[in-house]
C-alpha cells in the first residue's frame, strides 16, 4: 500500500533510514513465509479479477487466502478500478462491482508475527490498457536492478521514469514506495516513482522495502488528490477516552493489529453494528484514529501499478513477494 506525499510533489527533507536491520534466519524465514504467501494469493487474483464481481466478493477471496496459508492480512485488500490509484476498500455496505473493459489494481498485504510483505498486481479488462501494466512491470522490474545497499534511494525515481518515457507514459509524482518496519507497514524512508536531485538516503544492508511504480498516461504532470474516505483506519493516537464502546473498540484494535492499518469489517464481532460504527465515528472524531482518503489521479486516467517487497542483501535485493 502506497505512502502519499502531502502537498506538491515531494517533500524536500532527508529521511532516516530506520528499517529493520540484522537480519537472523528466524526473522529472514518469516519475512519469507509472508511474502511467499503473498505472492501465491496475487496470482490467484489474476484469475478471479472479472466484471461484475462485486468488490467485498475479491477482498473476501483474498483475505481468506491469506489466512488459509498461516498467514495475516497487513492492510485491508484495496480495489482500486480506472482512475482510482490507492487506499479503497469495500465497507460492508458496499456494493461496487468490477466494471466491463476497465483496470482494476488489486493491493494486498500479509504478515507473520508483524513481518510484513506487500504487493500489488493490476488485471487490465481492457486491450486499451494493457500497455499500462506492462510499462509498471518493467519499471518495477528495472527499479528492483539498481537497489544494492549504499545505492542512492533517488535512483530508483530515476529508473522508473527511463522506462516509462521509453513507453511514452508517466508515474505518479507523489505516491511513493517505502521501508517497512516490524507491525509498521510505512516506514521512515519513502521512494520516489519521480527522480529529485536532493538527499533522500541511501539503501541499507538488511533493510526491508517496497517499490511501487504507479503509471498512467502523459498530459497534464500526473498526481493523485483526496477524494471519499476509503474505509481503511490506522490508529492515530492512544489515549484515554470516557466512551465505554470506543474504549473497548480501541483495546481490541490495538490487541488485534498493533499499529497496522484495518477495515470495519474485521471488527462486527466486537460490537453490534450500530454501535461499532457509533464508535467508530467518536474514535475518529477525536483524533484517535485515521481514515485513508481514496487517492484518484488528478485528470481522471486510468492508472496501473506493480509492487514488490524486498529485502537488501550485499548481493542486491532479495524479493520476498515471489514464488
Amino acid at each position: 500500500m502506497p505512502r502519499e506525499l502531502a502537498g506538491n510533489g515531494i517533500a524536500k527533507r532527508v529521511y532516516t533510514l530506520a528499517p529493520e536491520a540484522n537480519m537472523d534466519e528466524i526473522k529472514l524465514e518469516g519475512y519469507m513465509k509472508a511474502g511467499r504467501a503473498l505472492a501465491r494469493t496475487r496470482e490467484k487474483v489474476k484469475s478471479w479479477v472479472r466484471p461484475n464481481l462485486k468488490y467485498t466478493e475479491l477482498v473476501r477471496l483474498v483475505e481468506e487466502d491469506l489466512v488459509s496459508q498461516g498467514v495475516k492480512p497487513s492492510f485491508p485488500t484495496n480495489v482500486d478500478v480506472n482512475d482510482v490509484a490507492a487506499h479503497y476498500t469495500p465497507g460492508l455496505d458496499d456494493h461496487l462491482v468490477i466494471p466491463e473493459a476497465s483496470i482494476v489494481k488489486v493491493d494486498l498485504g500479509s504478515h507473520l508475527d508483524g513481518l510484513i510483505a506487500d504487493s500489488a498486481i493490476t488485471v487490465s479488462l481492457s486491450t486499451e490498457l494493457d500497455e499500462l501494466v506492462t510499462a509498471a512491470e518493467e519499471a518495477l522490474s528495472a527499479a528492483l536492478k539498481v537497489v544494492a545497499p549504499g545505492v542512492r534511494i533517488n535512483e530508483v525515481g530515476r529508473v522508473v521514469e527511463k522506462v516509462l518515457d521509453s513507453y511514452g507514459l508517466q508515474p505518479i509524482s507523489n505516491l511513493t514506495g517505502h521501508s517497512i518496519g516490524y507491525y509498521e507497514l510505512h516506514g521512515d524512508v519513502s521512494i520516489p516513482n519521480v527522480y529529485v536531485d536532493w538527499d533522500l538516503g541511501r539503501f541499507q544492508l538488511d533493510g526491508v522495502y517496497a517499490i511501487e511504480p504507479f503509471v498512467t498516461f502523459q498530459g497534464r504532470p500526473a498526481r493523485v488528490v483526496d477524494s471519499v474516505p476509503g474505509g481503511i483506519y490506522i490508529v492515530k493516537k492512544n489515549r484515554r477516552i470516557k466512551d465505554e464502546d470506543a474504549a473497548r473498540l480501541l483495546a481490541e484494535i490495538n490487541a488485534r493489529f498493533k499499529g497496522l492499518p484495518f477495515a470495519e469489517r474485521w471488527l462486527t464481532d466486537v460490537l453490534p453494528r450500530p454501535r461499532l460504527e457509533a464508535a467508530l465515528r467518536k474514535l475518529i472524531s477525536e483524533g484517535i484514529l485515521y481514515e485513508y482518503a481514496t487517492l484518484v489521479e488528478v485528470g481522471s486516467r486510468p492508472v496501473a501499478q506493480a509492487e514488490h517487497t524486498f529485502i537488501v542483501t550485499k548481493d542486491g535485493p532479495l524479493v520476498t513477494t515471489i514464488v
